[in-house]
């Protein structure tokens, strides 16, 4: 009917990567514009519309300090700002703000709130076929750091720890000596994909319910974690501890140099480093330590009126 009648077609939305029909039809309608002068693209960004009203201006003003400037979903859906086709997982800048100057701890102090990421890894390593060779189960151990008025809490990465090709009875007692005993962290976020059910499951039972999140990866959560990741550290929210020249402070940084990400038409980030780059089983823990922080509740001191 459009053709035959030569009717006007509308398309509208919000941006996402420069591949979709939006962003070609945008193209093509302007390259029209710079040839006869009719405008065919209206296009208004959040700041435009806060003008209008102050309601929504507020609230994306919010999303900002709450995702941050460069997080995806704020580029896009409010500043409509088309994606790369691909790309890093946390820009350079990013990453920048991500090295804390802290020095990492050896253990828990009773004054302090901890939280873990552990990512798990397979047992059977001369089964694994992949140009990288067998992953690595890494956790993770952050800090809570609670800024005045802040929702959410800040996580200085204190300690990292990994074990490569070891069967999870030998990790499982050490992964809980340091869980409790030495760190008594409040909450751990587990892998509890395929092999790493039954070390989530008896975390679970030796820690309680309220202190282990499991946390099963399919591509819609994987995507979830992703963007939270990428949210707490372009709002200053994650920090590594300062370099202690370690070889597990090193592997996290170029595993989060390396870390690619690619967003589907569908919203759905996938990412991961490539296998002939290496691994990313620590950048998997320091996204599970930032979940593990996101479900904490600011601790409310309370009292009670004694007369005398």
């Amino acid at each position: 009917m459009a053709s035959a009648f030569n009717a006007t077609t509308v398309l509208y939305g919000t941006a996402w990567d420069g591949a979709s029909l939006l962003e070609a039809t945008l193209y093509s309608c302007r390259e029209a514009e710079v040839r006869d002068g009719v405008r065919r693209t209206f296009v208004y960004p959040w700041e435009h519309c806060a003008a209008y009203n102050p309601a929504y201006g507020r609230y994306v003003e919010g999303e900002r300090a709450r995702l941050g400037p460069t997080h995806p979903l704020f580029t896009t859906q409010y500043e409509l700002k088309p994606l790369p086709g691909g790309g890093r997982l946390l820009s350079p800048a990013v990453l920048d703000m991500m090295r804390g100057q802290h020095a990492p701890e050896v253990g828990g102090s009773p004054l302090s709130t901890y939280v873990a990421g552990l990512d798990v890894a397979g047992e059977a390593p001369a089964a694994v076929t992949s140009v990288r060779g067998p992953d690595y189960t890494a956790l993770l151990v952050g800090r809570l750091v609670w800024r005045e008025s802040a929702e959410l809490p800040e996580v200085e990465l204190v300690r990292v720890y990994r074990w490569r090709g070891e069967s999870h009875e030998v990790v499982y007692p050490q992964v809980m000596r340091l869980l409790s005993d030495v760190w008594g962290v409040r909450r751990v976020a587990v892998d509890s994909t395929a092999i790493g059910e039954a070390l989530a499951l008896l975390l679970r039972r030796s820690l309680g319910e309220s202190r282990v999140l499991s946390y099963r990866y399919t591509q819609h959560s994987k995507s979830s974690l992703g963007y939270g990741l990428q949210a707490a550290a372009g709002t200053g929210r994650v920090r590594t501890h300062a370099d202690d020249g370690s070889g597990e402070w090193r592997t996290l940084w170029e595993e989060l140099r390396l870390c690619r990400a690619r967003y589907s038409a569908s919203r759905v980030l996938s990412w991961e480093v490539d296998p002939s780059d290496g691994h990313d089983d620590l950048v998997n823990g320091l996204a599970l330590c930032v979940e593990a922080a996101s479900g904490m509740k600011r601790a409310v001191a309370r009292g009670r009126r004694r007369d005398v």
